[in-house]
């Protein structure tokens, strides 16, 4: 499969390009109804996804990360424009000694679900750290219901899990996972 800046999906009625100024509102408001319950983690898509847009107040925030790589993609429903999904690929400097991206904000609207739209996210984020020449994909996870479908389809891709932490004061355990590209 040749990977582009711009994928049509021809089994499904999505495509997948960089995220934008013009993309980034929508973007957010997938991101809110995925993980928006945590200001902790709106904080980080919201830092994320405008540093990826070289904004020098966001990318100031990373003082002790140093992102090597930054850039986020968004899924679009073909028909109305309206963003369905997101994913992104980020190297700190310890991935990019280690020869490896991690996949970030990786979710899809739940009006959206069930259509493939996961799948075909995780296919582009993969064939893209593949086209990069990176050797290992890293993401994590959580075990709660809500990621169970998620996990399960990483697991299918190939994906091992390389350590699981309980968080303290949490009623999950974060999953850390990598895929050997």
């Amino acid at each position: 499969m040749k990977v582009s800046a711009s994928i049509v999906w021809k089994k499904n009625l999505i495509v997948i390009r960089p995220l934008s100024k013009y993309n980034l509102k929508g973007a957010l408001e997938v991101l809110d109804k995925v993980f928006g319950e945590s200001e902790e983690d709106k904080f980080g898509y919201t830092r994320g996804f405008n540093a990826s847009l070289g904004n020098k107040k966001y990318l100031a925030m990373y003082p002790a990360e140093r992102p090597k790589y930054l850039k986020y993609f968004v899924a679009l429903d073909k028909k109305t424009g309206k963003v369905v999904g997101t994913t992104g690929l980020y190297a700190y400097e310890k991935d990019w000694r280690d020869n490896a991206f991690s996949t970030g904000w990786f979710g899809v609207d739940p009006v959206y679900r069930g259509l493939g739209i996961g799948k075909q996210l995780l296919t582009f984020t993969i064939e893209k750290a593949k086209k990069l020449k990176r050797k290992y994909l890293r993401l994590w996870t959580s075990d709660t219901e809500l990621t169970e479908t998620a996990r399960k389809m990483y697991e299918s891709r190939g994906f091992i899990i390389t350590a699981e932490k309980k968080e303290a004061g949490k009623d999950y355990t974060t999953i850390y996972m990598e895929l050997k590209i």
